[in-house]
């Protein structure tokens, strides 16, 4: 039986015990401020990270894996494998993914397989994987069933405040701040692979994720088995609230509380909470 390597970006916010249980390697992104270049989850954490924006002002970036990386990458796990399944960040979030399938030309037994997702949306399809791996599915054959996988999960967010997105680009002045001065809490929700504006809400941000996750679910038929509940740093209180509502739910036998990582934290900064789960 041929030995597969389940390798992922650390755009993928996924608990470090799947990672280890699963024996699945992450490849860093890069992000930087200012003059300065940080490895993420290496070099340089969330909460660093905010704590650097907050005294510089500056606006962190992240920059995409190079077809050069990625081939150094690959071919060092080929070394200790017979065959590799790499899960990208969605192609219309990051040029990584296209740039690892570059990469991927050039090797045999690299499969990448394009999320279509982002944050724990990822990890949803690599869980997949690794379920399938111990099926004893051949790389091509997980490769080929997550793709198609991809388009069954479901992950979106709702925002606390919008200064990254605005100083990253994606959003007006105009619009941060006529949201923050009416206090409204946008939600956002992955469809094929883009991220867009689904809804609006307004109040405090522990009342409104409660609604949120609730109206996320409402007529949605999930399946049962796992959610995950990201944040990228939010108020305890406002964790526990959301936690709580989707226990009240009872949809899921098990809840994954995970925290977002420098890539995903530096476009929407604390204060942003998702829920992502696949669709049946």
């Amino acid at each position: 039986m041929e030995k597969i390597i389940l390798a992922v970006d650390s755009a993928c916010d996924i608990p470090a015990r799947f990672l280890e249980e699963n024996e699945i390697t992450v490849l860093p992104f890069h992000i930087t401020l200012g003059a300065d270049d940080f490895i993420d989850g290496v070099t340089i954490t969330r909460d660093v990270l905010y704590e650097k924006v907050e005294k510089t002002g500056l606006l962190p970036k992240t920059a995409a894996i190079s077809p050069a990386d990625f081939t150094d990458f690959f071919s060092s796990l080929l070394q200790k494998g017979d065959a590799v399944v790499y899960f990208s960040l969605g192609a219309k979030f990051s040029s990584a993914c296209q740039n690892a399938r570059l990469a991927a030309e050039d090797l045999n037994n690299v499969f990448v397989v394009d999320t279509a997702s982002l944050s724990s949306g990822e990890a949803l399809v690599l869980l997949h994987g690794a379920a399938l791996r111990k099926e004893g599915k051949s790389a091509a054959e997980i490769a080929a069933d997550c793709s198609a996988y991809a388009a069954r999960c479901d992950a979106s967010f709702v925002l606390d405040r919008l200064d990254y997105m605005h100083r990253g680009g994606r959003c007006s002045g105009v619009a941060a701040l006529g949201a923050n001065l009416l206090g409204i809490k946008p939600s956002l929700g992955v469809s094929e692979g883009s991220l867009g504006l689904e809804k609006k809400y307004r109040g405090k941000l522990k009342i409104v994720v409660s609604k949120y996750i609730r109206e996320r679910l409402e007529n949605v038929q999930a399946v049962p088995d796992y959610v995950f509940l990201t944040d990228a740093g939010v108020d305890p209180e406002v964790r526990e609230a959301a936690y709580e509502t989707l226990q009240a739910l009872g949809i899921f036998k098990e809840i994954y509380r995970t925290d977002a990582g420098c890539v995903i934290s530096s476009h929407c900064g604390p204060g942003t909470l998702g829920i992502l789960f696949v669709r049946q």
